[in-house]
Order: structure tokens, then sequence, then C-alpha cells
């Protein structure tokens, strides 16, 4: 789907629909468990979404 030129909209779906839960949901779902604890989500999913607003680089300026 990638490489297909599908949306992001649409690739959210297909992941969606084989099971992919966003970390923020997932980790919820491991406080209730009594795995983790809500300041630990709220930390571990803040940071991945930091990562999110990011300009992106090409890989010649530093980039993946």
């Amino acid at each position: 789907m990638v490489t297909g030129s599908a949306s992001a909209v649409e690739i959210r779906q297909a992941a969606r629909e084989t099971g992919w839960r966003p970390l923020f949901q997932d980790g919820w779902r491991l406080v209730r468990a009594g795995i983790t604890s809500p300041r630990e989500v709220l930390r571990v999913s803040r940071d991945a979404t930091s990562d999110l607003d990011a300009p992106v680089m090409a890989p010649s300026e530093g980039g993946l």
C-alpha cells in the first residue's frame, strides 16, 4: 500500500483491520492489565508523537 500510493487514511484503516492499535490506545490496555502505569503511557506516547512534528530531512541532510 505504501509503495502503491495509498493515502495515509487508507493505510491506517487497513492496519486497524489487521489488529494494529495506536501506541496510546494500546498503552491504556496495558494499564488496565496492570503491566504499566498511566504516567509511562503518557510519557512514551508523547515522545512518539513529538517525532511526527519533526521536519523530514532527505538522506543527504542526515535524515533516514
